[in-house]
């Protein structure tokens, strides 16, 4: 229990939102953007990565995702689903992660 909390608190698995099978985890990667390999660009009507997030497991063809706050790459905040899985570079805001089976 207590390995668990500290791996959501300290960044390195979401909770389970119920998307994804019992064996498939997700990466939640605080100021880390993921570059390349973009096929879909979503414009969210929320600030919140976890949105962000749910459409990755939404879509089988989604192997990545970076979330990018408002004010950063126009009004709105973005979402960018990516079909690869790119290196991690170290960014001030955004929010990535991957598929961890």
């Amino acid at each position: 229990m207590f390995l668990g909390l500290g791996l959501y608190l300290s960044g390195t698995l979401l909770p389970d939102l119920g998307f994804h099978s019992s064996e498939e985890r997700v990466s939640y990667e605080p100021n880390t953007n993921r570059f390349g390999g973009d096929y879909k660009g979503i414009d969210l009507t929320t600030s919140d990565p976890f949105s962000c997030q749910r459409s990755y497991q939404e879509d089988t063809k989604c192997q990545a995702y970076t979330y990018v706050p408002a004010g950063i790459q126009g009004p709105a905040a973005k979402c960018w689903l990516k079909d690869v899985q790119p290196p991690m570079s170290e960014s001030s805001g955004p929010v990535s992660g991957i598929r961890i089976h």
